[in-house]
């Protein structure tokens, strides 16, 4: 049985009105599995303060809660603290490989809807059509508008430190510039897809070493990909498959500043790049931090007062 893994922060009601929306789009049972990545059993507690039934079991020394919920049927891992998005998701294919036998995974996020029905015979059938495919992505629209698929590999520069001066000085205005967005969108191989929702080859996950565990939040889409490269396979973009993400973004400088790790990780890892370029991005990051800072939250809200 194929299976679904989402990573869960304190969201499981989310989660669960999700995969009710999710299993009336597809033709093909899956198994759903939750990896808890709070540090105080939050998922746990929301099933016993909703009197939800469930059996409890081990797994690699973490506790597991077996529960139904409108007729699906649920596995929870609890991961025993936030460690991460990777992290999470590498638990929760282990636990597939071991029980489900699973040929693929779908990684979701939890802020997805699915406008249409979704042929998961499709989905496999490109892989076995196309052996050297290790993961998917459909056609995601950001709130139903903008398009997220397909993706390029684009460099440093333009994606950290012009990036970041783009990002927070002027809001973006040049992103058709600077963005890694496909203009060419057609269905096919592609650089990387993104991570909201991506569907891989579970055999060629497990040979890859499956999400690379040094980051905690962002870039693990690129990253898979690069991995997937290195040993022979590809990402591929199908656009016959839609999904709505609904992202609302928390925008703030912790998160910020762990994005900012994760892509100078990437660089620094995957595309070998150089110290000099490295330490420009950590400039670039700061400066731009500063004067955000300067502007919205001194400046700004000085004006907001005195108007």
């Amino acid at each position: 049985m194929n299976s679904i893994i989402l990573t869960d922060y304190k969201s499981i009601g989310r989660i669960l009105d999700m995969c009710v929306i999710f299993k009336s789009r597809i033709n093909e049972k899956l198994a759903y599995i939750i990896v808890d990545n709070s540090a105080e059993e939050y998922d746990k507690k929301y099933l016993v303060q909703n009197g939800i039934a469930f059996d409890e079991s081990k797994f690699d020394g973490k506790k597991v809660y077996s529960f139904t919920r409108n007729d699906i049927d649920y596995v929870l891992i609890d991961n025993d603290g936030n460690k991460g998005y990777a992290i999470g998701n590498n638990v929760g294919a282990a636990y597939a490989r071991e029980f489900y036998k699973s040929d693929y995974y779908i990684f979701s996020n939890n802020d997805l809807d699915f406008p249409d029905p979704i042929d998961l015979d499709l989905i496999t059938g490109t892989f076995r059509e196309n052996p050297e495919v290790g993961l998917i992505g459909p056609d995601i629209l950001y709130h139903g508008d903008s398009r997220q698929n397909p993706r390029k590999f684009m460099g440093i520069g333009s994606q950290m430190i012009l990036g970041d001066f783009n990002s927070r000085w002027f809001h973006c205005k040049f992103n058709d510039k600077l963005n890694c967005l496909d203009a060419d969108a057609k269905e096919g191989k592609t650089d990387w897809v993104h991570g909201c929702f991506i569907i891989v080859s579970a055999s060629k996950f497990h040979e890859i070493g499956g999400f690379d565990e040094n980051t905690f939040l962002y870039a693990e889409e690129k990253i898979i990909s690069r991995r997937m490269l290195a040993k022979g396979y590809t990402a591929y973009y199908l656009p016959s498959v839609k999904v709505i993400h609904n992202h609302s973004g928390v925008d703030n400088y912790r998160l910020r500043k762990v994005l900012h790790k994760s892509m100078k990780y990437y660089y620094r890892t995957y595309e070998k790049t150089n110290f000099f370029l490295l330490g420009l991005s950590d400039i670039a990051f700061y400066i731009t931090e500063f004067g955000y800072y300067l502007y919205h939250d001194l400046l700004k809200v000085k004006i907001l007062k005195k108007g």
